[in-house]
């Protein structure tokens, strides 16, 4: 659907669709201009390693230390009783994350999507490509 404005009368799910829709072609944007504007020295330049995950030799991340980094972030800022974090194809690309957080409470999805990007915002910019799905609860609703 197209997600410019959605039309009143929407349902919750098609706006919120639309939102993260949206979110991801920023972040997309963000990362198209960044490598516009790296250095042309000719040698090709590797992504930044969050603090959390350790690079191998050849420059990629590892994924299990990376989505460790991910879990602990997002478990600190949120005082999350609960993180689960999947890698959905086995190479920290494309992950589903689960939350469960007393801070989530008189929130909406949008507004809990939200915090949980902003815990992971610089691994978003750098190894992890798209949140496939994400769930957000607090605890009553868990």
């Amino acid at each position: 659907p197209q997600c410019a404005s959605p039309p009143k009368g929407t349902t919750q799910e098609l706006q919120n669709s639309c939102m993260l829709s949206l979110l991801g072609r920023r972040v997309l944007g963000v990362a198209r201009l960044s490598q516009r504007h790296a250095p042309s020295s000719g040698r090709r330049v590797a992504p930044l390693a969050s603090s959390a995950a350790a690079a191998s030799p050849d420059g990629s991340m590892d994924s299990s230390a990376l989505l460790e980094g991910m879990k602990a972030k997002i478990t600190t800022q949120l005082e999350a009783q609960s993180v689960d974090i999947q890698d959905a194809y086995g190479d920290a690309q494309h992950v589903t994350i689960d939350v469960v957080s007393a801070a989530f409470e008189g929130k909406n999805k949008v507004q809990r999507q939200r915090m949980v990007y902003k815990a992971i915002w610089e691994e978003m910019q750098s190894a992890v490509h798209a949140v496939d799905a994400m769930t957000t609860k607090t605890p009553d609703e868990a």
